[in-house]
């Protein structure tokens, strides 16, 4: 009930017109989806936003296992670890934001990615903390990830828009429906491959009568750590510079 609520508010209460100008599409969906994935920027920021967001969704489906099952937190505790995370990337929007507008998003993108890479490898030396400061170590590592959630549930979005700008800019084409369909249905996939690879690799090591493994565990994080350097990679392939001084001339 909470979710179909949540899935509700957008539509009853933004105004799609007084922010877009809707023009009746004429090209098939063939050509549209054709002409999308020839646009090398669009391919580069897809690709990197699939694997970057199936480390997320790995790190996200797994996360409560890590506090309470390899950190040793009560259950009762966890929400703490959850709430700390949530508030410390809230309070990181605004600087996300400001920095972006300074430095353009690739850079803010891949150093988000860099920290979540390494946040995901301290997973697996969780054994090595001291014991008797579990609660403290939870809560700093909350906080240590608030900045990968800052960057990437803001910056993804906008930096697609800009590679959309791009294309109608030069293109004389506005075809942002089909980008933006495209790119969901694309990164899409990285949750659904999480959602169908999590169950596998978390019950490696269970033993009899349980359903997750500490090994399990910790190859869910060293996989997820795959995929965000992986993201890495391919960002740093984003020619940001043409993107953004097409657009700029464009204002002129």
């Amino acid at each position: 009930v909470v979710g179909a609520v949540l899935l509700l508010i957008p539509p009853m209460i933004i105004k799609e017109t007084d922010y877009v100008r809707s023009v009746r599409p004429t090209a098939p969906l063939s050509e549209s989806l054709k002409h999308a994935f020839s646009n090398r920027h669009f391919r580069t920021v897809t690709l990197g936003q699939l694997f970057e967001g199936t480390g997320m969704s790995f790190f996200q489906a797994c996360i409560m296992y890590y506090i309470t099952e390899l950190m040793g937190i009560p259950e009762e505790y966890s929400i703490i670890i959850m709430a700390t995370s949530i508030v410390g990337s809230l309070v990181l929007y605004p600087l996300v934001n400001k920095w972006s507008k300074n430095s353009g998003k690739k850079i803010p993108m891949i150093v988000g990615c860099i920290v979540f890479a390494i946040a995901q490898c301290i997973i697996c030396f969780v054994d090595m903390f001291p014991k008797n400061f579990a609660m403290g170590t939870a809560i700093i590592f909350a906080l240590f990830v608030s900045l990968p959630f800052a960057v990437l549930n803001i910056l993804p979005g906008s930096m697609m828009a800009d590679v959309i700008r791009y294309d109608t800019v030069k293109t004389g084409i506005n075809q942002e429906g089909t980008f933006s369909a495209a790119k969901s249905f694309i990164t899409k996939m990285g949750t659904s491959i999480a959602t169908m690879i999590v169950p596998s690799l978390v019950v490696v090591g269970a033993v009899t009568g349980e359903s997750v493994g500490r090994t399990g565990l910790l190859l869910t994080a060293v996989v997820g750590a795959i995929f965000t350097l992986i993201s890495i990679i391919i960002y740093r392939s984003y020619d940001e510079k043409e993107i953004l001084t097409t657009i700029r001339e464009a204002k002129k």
